[in-house]
């Protein structure tokens, strides 16, 4: 058992070197104190969380980032005094972002059940904020809306998808007691793909969709057509005025999916093709739910455990969408439609028996409705705070 602790100091916030081992590493491991009794949680592998950190990703040519440690004294029944620590958060500045809001964005918070802790860790990002003349903060928000966005509060007993955030449920009211209001809620829908008949989905494609067929990603050629998909993004999120969308660079976005060819799979990720122009039009990506695998790893990825994913992933039947994307001419067309039904023939083929649509805002009346289209139930919600500072 261990000794009792009384805390006999306030907290002190430390900036963390992201270039030094030790500190960057203490960062990334804080997470498993707070959920070393969680069943659900996924521990991140510490390999690629150091890599997103790392001076390599080009991110950090447009984003600047601090990294900072919440810690506490207390002493033991020896009345020996220990330093733990109890909290942290990143701050974000996106100076391409900024262009069209002046915000900035935390992420990576965690934090023990004490209000002053994380009273004290925003506070560190509001100071630094006011230091570039910016008065609002927003989040959480891992870098970009591309990486972990949103708290979650709802949906809290089950694993998550790949890319979605988990936390205990006191987090929401942490973040709403440093001042923090909703500034939009995420949406995950589920649709259990075991009450969908082939049949049923072969019937809802139309006539007047048959020159949009299927065209693989060319593995050979993968850089060349991760930017193909950058593009079909950049044009398609610009348009609709996406969430806290910017415009992705070449670099940035290669490096983000520079797994896919180790992930890939012809059934799950593919280009949707316009035949009679004789151009690419769309694109979906989705992963069967690799974060079951991962749970098993506790944040250690090694040549072996890749073999183990390669092999069990035949065994996953859950799927999580990543994205789904059409040209702004194509939009309105019943495209989004389409591609499901593609896609969904391919999850039944591979025997899935689940579908996470995730995640959408609150306010995309289109995906919500495609989402729920084969009967999916929303399942989780993430929530985005915002504050002026």
């Amino acid at each position: 058992m261990r000794p009792a602790k009384k805390m006999i100091a306030n907290i002190e916030i430390k900036e963390v070197d992201v270039t030094t081992e030790n500190e960057l590493e203490e960062f990334i491991l804080f997470p498993t104190k707070i959920y070393k009794d969680n069943c659900y949680w996924v521990q991140p592998i510490t390999k690629e969380e150091k890599k997103f950190f790392g001076k390599e990703n080009p991110l950090w040519k447009i984003t600047s980032k601090k990294l900072f440690i919440a810690t506490k004294q207390t002493r033991n029944s020896k009345k020996e005094i220990e330093t733990e620590i109890v909290g942290r958060i990143a701050l974000f500045i996106d100076s391409e972002y900024t262009k069209k809001e002046k915000v900035g964005y935390f992420g990576y918070f965690e934090c023990v059940t004490d209000k002053k802790v994380a009273n004290a860790l925003f506070f560190e990002c509001a100071k630094e904020l006011r230091k570039q003349k910016i008065r609002r903060i927003r989040g959480p928000i891992n870098g970009s809306v591309a990486h972990n966005t949103g708290i979650l509060v709802k949906g809290f007993n089950e694993i998550p998808g790949v890319i979605m955030n988990y936390n205990p449920a006191y987090y929401s009211k942490l973040i709403s007691a440093s001042g923090f209001k909703k500034v939009k809620d995420l949406y995950a829908y589920r649709t259990d793909l075991t009450k969908i008949s082939v049949d049923e989905i072969e019937a809802n494609f139309k006539k007047e969709h048959k020159q949009f067929i299927v065209r693989e990603i060319n593995i050979k050629k993968i850089e060349e057509e991760i930017w193909k998909i950058a593009q079909i993004i950049n044009k398609s999120f610009t348009a609709t005025k996406h969430f806290q969308f910017r415009k992705y660079n070449k670099d940035e976005f290669i490096f983000q999916c520079s797994d896919i060819k180790y992930l890939f799979d012809k059934d799950f990720m593919f280009f949707l093709h316009d035949e009679k122009k004789k151009q690419d039009c769309g694109i979906v990506l989705t992963y069967p739910n690799y974060n079951l695998l991962v749970k098993k790893m506790n944040g250690k990825l090694t040549w072996f455990d890749w073999i183990k994913i390669f092999v069990m992933r035949t065994f996953i039947r859950e799927n999580k969408l990543e994205l789904i994307s059409l040209l702004p001419e194509y939009r309105g067309k019943g495209l989004g439609k389409h591609i499901l039904n593609l896609l969904f023939l391919n999850l039944k083929k591979r025997k899935f028996e689940t579908f996470e649509y995730s995640w959408i805002t609150e306010d995309n009346i289109p995906s919500i409705k495609l989402a729920t289209k084969y009967g999916g139930v929303q399942n989780k919600i993430y929530r985005v705070y915002e504050k002026k500072i």
